[in-house]
């Protein structure tokens, strides 16, 4: 193994060698120098044959040197190069596309219609009760005629004489309505507090202030209907959720597999960079088509029971009498 002394030498002997090297280029007299460009004739010699210099030695194709040109760079679109797919997220997709992002809740227009039927039912047990105790006689004025005193439960006589056996006066008891009337408002307040559209803890809620009512006009018919109606309702966003967990984690492990891919076609030297980038683009919009039809399947399910629900329930109102105009 040579020594350090050793080293340094053949290093000094380099060094000297390169400033000799040099200073023959620098001290020939047929070099031409920026005041002296010398003659037609001098310029046409080439000039690795200048008397007393060695040729130069021209660099081999890809490789620069000091006495070299740089060589022409080897390059063409479709020429296979060294590249990294970095692993992408669902997240990362959602961003880039945006109008395919999951929409987890049941069609706005659906809810909508399930809280106009819902409080259609409690009109319609409204009027058949005015129907049979009080006939001829305006809504709101029977029923702002009807309360409780003090919440004992006895019915107040302000202008009609009601059976006490019409209203159960125990339903009212779970409510701070005093009246009929303010147990309808309520029902009403709901369905229009804060406007757009329904969801379902608003739903759940009418269904639930409904339910008192048609309770407090002894409608045993309606109240078992929206009973079964609230149970069926209130775990669909549950499930929604649970489905919607399931198909995210099995689109996860579909992307990441599609990852793989990419990176094992990244490291083949001949596959084509545009080709590449196809290939992911198409499997990462086939794996966000395939989320939205799976979870589609299940939304439409749920929203066929929503609608059987509410056929169900509407169809109790077709006995009705008209309303009084």
């Amino acid at each position: 193994m040579p020594t350090s002394t050793a080293m340094e030498a053949d290093s000094q002997e380099i060094q000297v060698q390169s400033r000799e090297g040099w200073a023959q280029y620098a001290d020939c007299k047929d070099m031409f120098r920026f005041r002296d460009l010398g003659t037609l004739e001098k310029t046409r010699q080439p000039f690795d044959n200048v008397r007393g210099l060695e040729p130069l030695l021209v660099a081999p194709p890809g490789v620069q040197s000091s006495f070299s040109s740089p060589s022409s760079l080897c390059y063409d679109p479709k020429t296979p190069v060294d590249i990294q797919c970095p692993p992408r997220s669902l997240d990362d997709l959602y961003l880039e596309n945006p109008e395919k992002k999951l929409q987890v809740s049941i069609d706005p227009t659906t809810m909508n219609i399930a809280a106009g039927v819902v409080l259609h039912a409690a009109t319609e047990s409204g009027y058949q009760w005015l129907s049979k105790w009080c006939p001829h006689m305006e809504f709101h004025e029977v029923f702002e005629s009807i309360s409780i005193k003090g919440g004992g439960g006895e019915l107040a006589d302000k202008k009609y004489n009601v059976p006490s056996h019409a209203i159960d006066t125990q339903s009212m008891k779970t409510t701070p309505a005093t009246t009929l009337v303010e147990l309808y408002r309520e029902c009403q307040d709901i369905r229009s507090k804060g406007s757009g559209n329904v969801g379902f803890p608003k739903l759940l809620k009418l269904i639930d202030q409904c339910t008192i009512f048609v309770s407090a006009l002894k409608d045993s018919e309606r109240k078992k209907l929206l009973k079964n109606m609230r149970f069926e309702f209130q775990w669909i966003p549950i499930a929604l959720d649970k489905e919607k967990f399931r198909i995210l984690n099995e689109a996860r492990g579909n992307l990441e597999a599609l990852n793989r891919q990419l990176n094992c076609g990244a490291a083949d030297i001949k596959v084509d960079v545009h080709d590449l980038n196809c290939k992911r683009k198409e499997g990462e919009n086939d794996i966000l088509n395939t989320i939205t039809a799976n979870f589609n399947i299940h939304r439409n399910a749920f929203e066929s029971l929503i609608l059987k629900k509410l056929e169900v329930l509407l169809a109790s109102t077709a006995s009705s009498p008209p309303k009084s105009n």
